[in-house]
């Protein structure tokens, strides 16, 4: 015998954050993907999403942005496999301040948190590359990283110099 079980709405957003939190690399497609669901897909409930619901929907999108920025921004991971690098983070963090000025999120705090991982991250990096501890795990050209530091609102002319040196290394 079978049981039908009936969805709240709650538990349709719930299982929807869900799959947001859990999207990896593509956080903005799940969330189209669970709002494409939750209101008109023919097997879902065909909610009319409310303000708040959204907003919810969005922060898990900007959470999982941050959480693989700064996975690419952590030196410990240089030599992971799951480790995507700089010019990853550089490109998800396009996509974040692209997502944040379509969706009612604020990223102000995800923001700082990411300038501070990419300052630390490069001057580990730094130090290891004139340390001769690795060869440099840089995959932008420099011109890129240091208009990646200038957006991000770093001081680029204190980078300049120092990666440079590193860009030697390469």
């Amino acid at each position: 015998m079978c049981t039908e079980e009936k969805i709240t709405r709650q538990g349709y957003l719930e299982g929807e954050l869900l799959l947001i939190q859990n999207s990896g690399e593509l956080p903005e497609v799940a969330f189209h993907g669970a709002l494409h669901f939750l209101t008109d897909a023919c097997d879902g409930p065909r909610l009319r999403l409310q303000e708040g619901e959204i907003a919810t929907l969005a922060i898990a999108v900007a959470e999982q942005y941050r959480h693989i920025i700064l996975r690419d921004l952590n030196p410990a991971l240089r030599d992971h496999s799951r480790y995507r690098g700089i010019a990853r983070a550089r490109v998800n963090w396009h996509r974040l301040v692209g997502f944040a000025k379509k969706y009612p999120v604020d990223i102000t705090q995800i923001l700082k948190d990411i300038n501070r991982a990419a300052e630390d991250f490069l001057e580990v990096e730094v130090s290891d590359v004139r340390s001769f501890l690795r060869a440099t795990c840089l995959n932008l050209s420099l011109e890129e990283l240091l208009d990646f530091l200038q957006k991000l609102g770093l001081d680029k002319n204190y980078w300049i110099h120092p990666l440079q040196e590193v860009y030697l290394h390469k």
